[in-house]
């Protein structure tokens, strides 16, 4: 890159006078000019700072030891088997579904109305985790924002840590009362 200064000396020597009196043209622009050079040094080098700030960032970032690593999205077999078969029930009884979230702790899914005869979320819960072999705690599903309702379904192996949260928006007929 360029240093201006020499170039920002020699234009500001050039002029005579003080740099804020209304001197005719081309004085006048030998003094603008010289600010403006001056002003882009400035930004251009704290621009050449922020990249050295980064790069430093850069070089601290260590890839993960691949042996001790938690598998950040990589989907669990059980997940992928508990979510296809949740997706198809969902569909049959007027649901999309979708997953969301890391996929490490639990398996986060939410159900969504699609069409107008979409049936009770009980029932659309109830006949998921019949189907995937889940358990359903016997505790009421949590109310969430926007009347979402989230359910807690745990796999029956004992002391399996992993679980299924499965949440489900309301119905317009729900919402509306």
């Amino acid at each position: 890159m360029t240093d201006h200064s020499d170039l920002i000396a020699r234009l500001r020597a050039a002029c005579v006078g003080h740099p804020s009196a209304s001197i005719a043209w081309p004085h006048r622009v030998l003094h603008e000019a010289a600010s403006a050079l001056s002003s882009q040094s400035l930004s251009l080098s704290e621009a050449r700072e922020e990249i050295e700030r980064l790069r430093g960032l850069v070089a601290g970032i260590r890839e993960p030891d691949p042996a001790t690593a938690t598998p950040y999205g990589i989907i669990d077999p059980d997940y992928a088997r508990v979510f296809t078969i949740a997706r198809c029930i969902a569909w049959s009884e007027g649901y999309a579904l979708m997953m969301h979230g890391s996929f490490t702790r639990d398996l986060d899914l939410l159900a969504v109305p699609w069409t107008e005869t979409a049936s009770e979320p009980e029932h659309v819960v109830n006949r998921i985790a019949e189907a995937c072999d889940l358990m359903r705690p016997h505790r009421p599903a949590s109310a969430k924002p926007q009347g979402r309702l989230a359910f807690t379904l745990m796999f029956k192996g004992f002391g399996d840590p992993r679980f299924v949260d499965l949440s489900v928006m309301p119905r317009r007929s729900d919402a509306h009362g």
